[in-house]
């Protein structure tokens, strides 16, 4: 072959050798820095792992010294209670001979003070049976006192009963008459509502069997004497209802001028017992309506 020819392949196989062990230390170069890196990591990871373990150490020191202090101090406390205990039995055996020795100087002078006694034992006890003597009397003079007393309450009540009953009976005719119109009040808002507004119609009924049940269970309350029409349940539940009003009038509500609806001073004696018919009348139209 020519010269030149042999140079150049020479030249190219040594060029190609250069490159190869060029990529072959760069690769060498990489895994030592590899090698370099996973041992820095090792490194870390075993300092890591020293220093939690040092601190687990020094934890574990601290819970001991601190385990060591809570027990020094219970022990220092246990003493400081048996020192304490021990005071207080030496004072508690100190009173105790104390209150002997008071204790014996008072029996000494409780029987000086009994012997001193004795002379004006009798005369107590004399004076003492003639104050029983008149507190006896004195008991049966009240008695007697208390007796009449009562039989003029008893008198007076009797009366008092008696003229109830009559008004009663006075008020009887009037009173059937508002119950009627209590009826004839009801019907005549089922007749109206009870196609157009059933469901209200129903909540206006048991509103109103409300109304009329506090004051039929306590008719001497004054707030239930008294409807106030600008309440939220009156303006929503009674006053859309034409002929709602109608039934708590005939019930014995009357317009105070106030916005509110309210009973008379003379309610309880006059309609007051009556109210029981009213609810019935109520509960009954609330059953129809249910029904449909």
């Amino acid at each position: 072959l020519p010269y030149s020819v042999v140079t150049r392949r020479d030249i190219e196989q040594s060029e190609a050798r250069r490159r190869q062990e060029q990529v072959e230390r760069t690769r060498r170069t990489e895994q030592e820095s590899q090698r370099s890196q996973q041992e820095d990591a090792e490194r870390r990871r075993r300092g890591a792992e020293q220093e939690a373990e040092l601190q687990r150490r020094r934890q574990v020191e601290e819970t001991a010294e601190r385990r060591a202090r809570a027990v020094e101090e219970e022990r220092r406390r246990q003493e400081h209670w048996a020192n304490e205990r021990r005071r207080r039995a030496a004072e508690a055996e100190e009173a105790e001979r104390q209150r002997r020795l008071q204790q014996q100087a008072d029996e000494e002078a409780q029987r000086k003070e009994r012997e001193a006694a004795a002379a004006a034992a009798a005369a107590r006890e004399e004076q003492r049976r003639r104050e029983e003597v008149e507190m006896a009397e004195k008991h049966a003079a009240e008695a007697k006192r208390r007796a009449a007393r009562e039989a003029e309450e008893l008198r007076r009540e009797k009366e008092d009963a008696e003229a109830r009953q009559r008004e009663a009976e006075k008020a009887a005719q009037p009173e059937e008459r508002g119950m009627g119109d209590v009826a004839q009040a009801l019907v005549a808002l089922r007749k109206r509502y009870r196609e157009s507004d059933p469901d209200g119609l129903l909540t206006c009924l048991q509103t109103l069997r409300a109304y009329i049940n506090n004051l039929a269970r306590n008719p001497a309350e004054p707030k239930f004497q008294r409807i106030n029409c600008e309440n939220n349940a009156f303006r929503t539940r009674i006053a859309p209802f034409d002929g709602a009003v109608a039934v708590l009038e005939s019930c014995g509500f009357e317009n105070d001028g106030e916005a509110a609806l309210a009973v008379g001073a003379d309610f309880v004696k006059t309609k007051g017992p009556r109210l029981w018919d009213a609810l019935a009348k109520v509960d009954v139209m609330i059953d129809h309506v249910k029904g449909g």
